[in-house]
């Protein structure tokens, strides 16, 4: 297996976001990291869709500062969404169209990984 290495911390690389238990909410480890600062990075709840689109640090009962959403296009790409303040109630701020790179989506701006 390969490791990814953020701010001295090693972490095993994050497994497909593909799996059979779609719709059911489970905590995870999370990373968001917008320009260069990681923002969310360690367990946070994660809900995935059938579609492959996915929310991490959402959730009633386990709620992060920081949460995102990546919801996927037919041609593979997806959007990102993430709330960029602190404990705001909505995804209100777009990262732009992300690309699946391994586990993670990324474009030149974030990163997005749910394990």
């Amino acid at each position: 297996m390969s490791k990814w290495s953020l701010g001295g911390i090693a972490l095993l690389t994050f497994f497909t976001l593909v799996s059979p238990s779609f719709g059911k909410d489970r905590i995870v480890t999370c990373l968001i990291e917008v320009k260069n600062h990681v923002y969310l990075l360690g367990p946070c709840n994660f809900s995935p869709d059938e579609d492959g689109s996915f929310s991490i640090g959402t959730g009633d009962t386990r709620r992060s500062d920081y949460f995102a959403y990546v919801n996927k296009n037919e041609d593979g790409t997806a959007e990102a969404f993430w709330n960029e303040e602190p404990q705001a109630s909505h995804a209100h701020t777009s990262l732009g169209t992300v690309k699946q790179d391994g586990p993670c989506w990324v474009n030149e701006h974030a990163k997005i990984c749910a394990k």
